[in-house]
């Protein structure tokens, strides 16, 4: 019985395979996920940087990772991080917790489907803790669309911070009005998630800059050369606008760029004429019911007349 009794002791002390509290961890390098904890065991998956993972178990040198509802393997002594996640909290899933006052059933259910399409409302500056429901702790759940773990994280931190009118994953670098203007044109964005994916996957940063708007597709960063406000004559809701589409036209080449287009040197305009539709078309979805607004007629003119070179802003 002795014997028996340090041989548990020994397997509990050496192989834990149980965790009290699983935890995540963050890819830094490629990471082998196998069948079982061994280098003999076969390689199910090779996962890239930025892979955020749950750990359900360890063993030995080894951690038992949730891949998709699968149970793999992963060596403890590669190259990861532990990021702390706050779990989505399912209590949180009504905008009458976020931006409406309901009173009736029908408000209610309402709210919850509102939720369900993304549809709660921000103003453009982040609301105080304290006026958000206590359910409330994550900018996920207030705007943000966040699909992953890592993403999740990124909201937590974010709404300690006050942060949840900014874009999610972009830099803003300038002055307090410059970064206002920015913000207000991803949350203009936010309305059509397809295209607040599509500028905020597209772009890493935006700058303030006095010189000409520039697109630097290997940085992935785009340079607008817009002053502290709006200009005195502009309208602040055209303005708006704007600023939305110009966001999605630079995440437009940056997507190009990481999908292998080459430029055609005998049309040096065939990138920016796809990048200009795509633009009208995020116009289009932002007012859908105003097919002569002044945008979508600008830049259907400029589609029209790409080959002119009067009208190759990239050429300045």
């Amino acid at each position: 019985m002795k014997a028996k009794y340090v041989i548990a002791m020994l397997w509990l002390v050496l192989c834990h395979n149980v965790l009290a509290q699983s935890y995540h961890i963050r890819a830094d390098a490629n990471i082998n996920l196998r069948t079982c904890a061994g280098i003999g065991c076969r390689i199910v998956e090779i996962v890239p940087p930025g892979t955020v993972l749950p750990v359900i178990g360890e063993l030995n040198r080894w951690l038992k990772v949730d891949r998709d509802g699968l149970d793999l393997w992963m060596a403890d002594w590669v190259d990861y991080t532990r990021v702390e996640i706050s779990p989505p909290q399912p209590q949180a899933d009504n905008c009458c917790y976020i931006d409406r006052q309901c009173q009736s059933e029908e408000d209610w259910i309402d709210g919850y489907h509102a939720f369900q399409n993304r549809e709660c409302r921000l103003p453009l500056s982040s609301p105080a803790a304290s006026e958000l429901s206590p359910q409330i702790d994550n900018c996920c759940f207030i705007g943000w669309l966040c699909d992953d773990g890592e993403e999740w994280a990124s909201g937590y931190h974010a709404f300690q911070n006050s942060q949840c009118h900014l874009p999610q994953g972009v830099i803003i670098e300038g002055s307090a009005g410059f970064v206002d203007q920015i913000a207000a044109g991803f949350h203009l964005l936010r309305d059509s998630a397809v295209w607040y994916r599509y500028a905020t996957d597209g772009l890493d940063e935006v700058r303030q800059t006095p010189d000409a708007l520039d697109i630097h597709l290997d940085a992935r960063t785009l340079d607008l050369n817009y002053g502290d406000q709006p200009p005195a004559d502009s309208n602040p809701e055209e303005h708006n606008i704007w600023t939305a589409s110009i966001l999605v036209q630079g995440a437009c080449y940056v997507h190009q760029h990481e999908a292998g287009f080459v430029g055609d040197p005998d049309r040096p305009w065939l990138a920016a004429l796809e990048c200009t539709r795509t633009q009208l078309e995020a116009v289009q979805t932002i007012v859908p019911d105003q097919p002569r607004h002044r945008w979508i007629r600008w830049l259907q003119r400029v589609i029209e007349n790409i080959e002119d070179p009067s009208y190759w802003w990239w050429a300045d």
